[in-house]
């Protein structure tokens, strides 16, 4: 008969490695960070950024009014009547005996020559009931009769003319006497002459106030701010909501890639720790029994 003292099994530690665990992946994570803390501190800023110029650039367009009445000067109805018909004296007529003062614009559609660009012809009164607010001086004066002219900086620019210079068109020699442009439109290109030298006008705007009226009872062609602002999308909602779409997902692009890229350079560090594992104690306490088990008795 014979006997065998097995081995007493080692005690299983905790299942997840316990504090010695952790405090080895702390000293890591620690170590890591020291040696890459300025790439880390780089993707940081680069997103405080982004989302500090999303928060302003969404403020300031918020708070930020568009040019009070665009096209619309200081009145708050406009009849356009494209091209004008043989009764549009009248129309404008009839217009200022029912509202009273009206304000009239007459546009011209030239080609540049040699060019596929166009500006307008614009016959218009600076000293309008509502139209002042769309005309700015920059430098001379403007037109006060039918042999002078006002132009854009940029139709001076392509044409190569300056204040003082004689301008031929269509026929007819003005001269150069000012440079204006339209504070509310400023990409628009046009040529001032005074009222009535329009002789074929493409377009004509009439300004006038009808308040409490609406558009539709007085003409097909007319329409009001509070109409054009109802009607319009591309408006400051609109812009700032892609604005900030746009911007996050700038900021979601930056971030994973920062993120990856620092992942990426320690893909083996990452592998071995998930190879090595918290010491649980089971290897030890198996190997114990397994020994005890294949041992051989004592005789």
């Amino acid at each position: 008969m014979s006997t065998a003292l097995e081995e007493r099994p080692a005690q299983a530690g905790a299942p997840n490695g316990g504090a010695p665990a952790r405090r080895a992946v702390i000293r890591w994570a620690w170590r890591l960070f020291r040696r890459e803390w300025r790439q880390q501190l780089l993707i940081l800023a680069l997103i405080v950024v982004a989302v500090a110029a999303t928060v302003i650039g969404a403020a300031v367009a918020t708070t930020t009014p568009p040019p009070a009445n665009a096209g619309f000067g200081t009145a708050g109805d406009l009849a356009t009547f494209q091209p004008p018909g043989p009764h549009l004296a009248t129309q404008i007529a009839a217009l200022q005996h029912r509202f009273g003062r009206v304000d009239v614009i007459e546009n011209q559609t030239v080609a540049i020559p040699g060019s596929i660009n166009t500006y307008e012809l614009r016959a218009q009164d600076p000293r309008g009931p509502f139209g002042q607010p769309m005309l700015s001086l920059l430098s001379g004066h403007y037109p006060a009769n039918a042999g002078q002219v006002a132009v854009t900086p940029g139709l001076a620019a392509t044409l190569g003319l300056k204040v003082g210079d004689v301008w031929r068109q269509g026929g007819q020699a003005r001269q150069v006497v000012g440079i204006v442009e339209n504070p509310q439109s400023l990409l628009t290109e046009f040529a001032l002459v005074v009222p009535g030298q329009v002789r074929a006008p493409s377009q004509v705007t009439v300004l006038f106030n009808a308040p409490g009226v609406r558009p539709g009872s007085i003409g097909p062609d007319v329409q009001s701010v509070s109409s054009v602002a109802a009607g319009n999308l591309v408006n400051p909602e609109t812009i700032v909501l892609a604005l900030v779409t746009v911007a996050m997902l700038l900021i979601a692009l930056v971030g994973v890639g920062g993120f990856t890229v620092l992942a990426q350079r320690r893909l083996r560090s990452l592998g071995m720790l998930g190879a090595l594992g918290p010491p649980t104690g089971t290897s030890v306490s198996s190997c114990g029994s397994t020994a005890s088990s294949s041992g051989s008795p004592a005789r």
